[in-house]
């Protein structure tokens, strides 16, 4: 008997995380799981200091499977910054 789809989807996951040397960070790799993401898949992201404060709302591509990187990212965190991710899927259907 086939498998019918499940009648939930992972839409959106907040995770905090420590950026990189570079101030790019990679999405876990469990993270992209539940969200069922890949490799140039766009996630909208809303990205904090630890502190509260807003420092990024848009969408990015995931490049590298799971690294999310560009100049505005390396110029809005900081090195080995801590930061909460909030990462929502953009391409899905409504079923």
């Amino acid at each position: 008997m086939p498998r019918s789809k499940p009648e939930w989807k992972v839409m959106s996951v907040t995770f905090e995380i420590t950026a990189q040397n570079t101030g790019h960070f990679s999405v876990p790799e469990e993270i992209t799981k539940l969200l069922g993401a890949k490799s140039k898949d766009n996630l909208a992201l809303s990205i904090k200091r630890s502190g509260g404060e807003t420092v990024i709302v848009g969408s990015k591509k995931l490049s590298s499977g799971k690294e999310i990187m560009g100049p505005e990212i390396r110029e809005s965190i900081k090195p080995r910054e801590r930061i909460q991710v909030r990462a929502s899927r953009l391409d899905f259907e409504i079923n």
